[in-house]
């Protein structure tokens, strides 16, 4: 279950013409077994000789959603590098995903050579096509992006592979550097009602979004701050605290058993109502304080209710649905249990 993004794009040498660049990349991407197309732009961006731009973590491989790719043969990834002189770099992305869908599509069950070949023909016509007046938006140059064997295999212990691609034409040479890695699951978020880390990526009419949350009267949980990428169905490590789970009733990230002197079966105080929390989905492992070097540090189990919740703010700890604020667990069974650290983009 991957992310793909792009890191940096370098320019080495501005295309021909007077001043800087604005170039943009266009990013084409397609999942053979789905199979399923998605597309991303960047920029454009000012640029001059020797300049480097970092983009940050914002994925192109299905956007913001983690996805698995089992093999490099799996996927189809066109990188369109673009040259912007006023006119639509989102007309730019809107053709190269049209031309893309178009012929993974008509070469289903074709040699993987050939569909990638079909694919930068037609999306590099679709990219002409769209600028047909002037001043119009060059295209410097399309490559193919594939990651090795090698690559993905580092990316799923949570590390992260690159590739660097070359882009050149129009008198100008870039170069474009591409990152992938398991990061985990994304879209949870802290809720500044409750304290309790909840999952926001529901968003059909017939399930709440948000969840229920015991400081909002019942009501949804309301996010805030950070983006948090929670780790799930990895081996087992020291470095990390299993059994957290989904809770289907409140969307908390619950671990039952989790309060000071209760049976590992304990279902915990729900906010939804009776029962307890419900657990589904991913098998999340947690990274411990003292072993991650990076994150949002005092994320704690509450011993009255289950669920995480952050423990950071000395004054204010946020609303337990068993009664009054939540209250931080230090042991588990007679073992003590250290905060958690979590990943995060803002």
């Amino acid at each position: 279950m991957l992310y793909m993004w792009v890191e940096a794009l370098h320019c080495v040498e501005t295309t021909d013409g007077l001043g800087g660049d604005e170039p943009y990349l266009v990013v084409f991407a397609a999942d053979l077994d789905a199979p399923a197309t998605t597309h991303r732009r960047y920029g454009p961006f000012d640029m001059s000789d020797g300049d480097t731009r970092p983009i940050g973590f914002i994925p192109f491989w299905f956007n913001d959603d983690e996805r698995e790719l089992a093999s490099p043969d799996a996927a189809i990834i066109i990188a369109a590098l673009m040259e912007h002189d006023n006119s639509s770099p989102f007309s730019a992305g809107a053709s190269a995903a049209a031309a893309g869908a178009s012929s993974i599509a008509r070469t289903r069950g074709a040699a993987r050579d050939v569909r990638v070949k079909d694919a930068m023909g037609r999306i590099r016509r679709g990219l002409k096509a769209t600028f047909t007046g002037a001043p119009d938006d060059d295209i410097i140059d399309l490559q193919e992006l594939r990651f090795t064997p090698e690559d993905l295999a580092l990316a799923e212990t949570g590390r992260t592979a690159s590739q660097t691609l070359a882009f050149n034409g129009q008198g100008g040479s870039y170069t474009a550097t591409f990152g992938t890695r398991m990061r985990g699951q994304t879209k949870w978020r802290f809720c500044n009602h409750c304290f309790a880390m909840f999952y926001e990526g529901f968003t059909t009419e017939f399930i709440p979004r948000n969840g229920v949350c015991p400081g909002n009267g019942g009501a949804g949980h309301v996010a805030q701050g950070y983006r948090y990428y929670l780790p799930h169905d990895r081996p087992a490590s020291p470095a990390t605290e299993a059994g957290w789970r989904f809770c289907n009733r409140c969307f908390a990230m619950v671990r039952p058993g989790s309060g000071l002197g209760s049976a590992p079966g304990d279902p915990g105080t729900c906010p939804a109502g009776a029962g307890g929390h419900e657990r589904q989905g991913f098998r999340f492992s947690l990274p411990l304080s003292t072993q991650t070097p990076t994150g949002q540090d005092q994320w704690a189990r509450c011993g009255r209710c289950r669920v995480l919740f952050y423990d950071g703010d000395a004054h204010h700890k946020g609303v337990c649905p068993a009664g009054g604020a939540h209250a931080r667990a230090t042991t588990l069974q007679g073992t003590p249990l250290e905060a958690l650290k979590l990943d995060f983009e803002p």
